[in-house]
């Protein structure tokens, strides 16, 4: 009987099924502080997209039975301006804090003095 030839998977030497080392590949959870931050990194990537539906829907009044009127308009789209502002504040603001639980690097390399 002639031997089988051996299946894709994972080796001995610790490789995945792609052939990968398994230290390379990255971790199925990250800490809560991370998470976060990617998560408000996706929301500061949506902000163009969400500005742009609010200064679309001015255009979709005009299309009904009763138009509003541009006074109305103009008052709408300028609140939409601060609403947008203030959300980009608000998400720069987070984004900018550093992750808290991570250690901070030092600021000097090894073998040197800090003299004044």
């Amino acid at each position: 009987m002639a031997p089988r030839p051996a299946e894709p998977g994972p080796s001995a030497a610790g490789e995945d099924a792609g052939g990968r080392s398994t230290e390379d590949q990255l971790p199925t959870h990250v800490s809560r502080g991370i998470y976060r931050r990617r998560r408000l990194m996706d929301a500061a990537r949506l902000m163009p997209a969400f500005g742009t539906v609010l200064f679309l829907l001015p255009v979709l009044w005009m299309l009904g039975d009763k138009p509003i009127s541009s006074a109305r308009g103009m008052v709408y789209l300028f609140l939409a301006w601060l609403v947008l502002i203030v959300l980009a504040g608000i998400l720069a603001r987070r984004l900018s804090d550093p992750i808290r639980g991570r250690d901070p690097q030092p600021d000097t390399e090894a073998g040197t003095d800090n003299v004044v």
